[in-house]
């Protein structure tokens, strides 16, 4: 199937990126932390296991500039529509 350029739908995803929350964040690459820009989607959660159980957290869902969806810990999270 061949996708073509349709201008009303780039135009109607440019709209809704426009209304999601600009935001920087940290993720850690295994070595040190790198700091990321992207738009903020909303709150999810993520697990993980131990051996006495199963530890639940909140976690931010930012898509990166690049398209690619991260999740962030929330106090990583800085939101760069409120001024300093």
């Amino acid at each position: 199937m061949e996708m073509r350029f349709d201008p009303s739908r780039q135009r109607k995803v440019a709209e809704e990126l426009s209304k999601l929350r600009p935001c920087r964040t940290e993720v850690y690459t295994g070595k040190f932390w790198t700091t990321v820009y992207g738009r903020f989607h909303g709150w999810g959660l993520d697990f993980e296991e131990f051996e006495n159980g199963v530890g639940n957290y909140t976690v931010g869902i930012i898509e990166l500039d690049n398209g690619q969806i991260i999740e962030a810990i929330p106090g990583r999270i800085k939101f760069l529509d409120r001024g300093n």
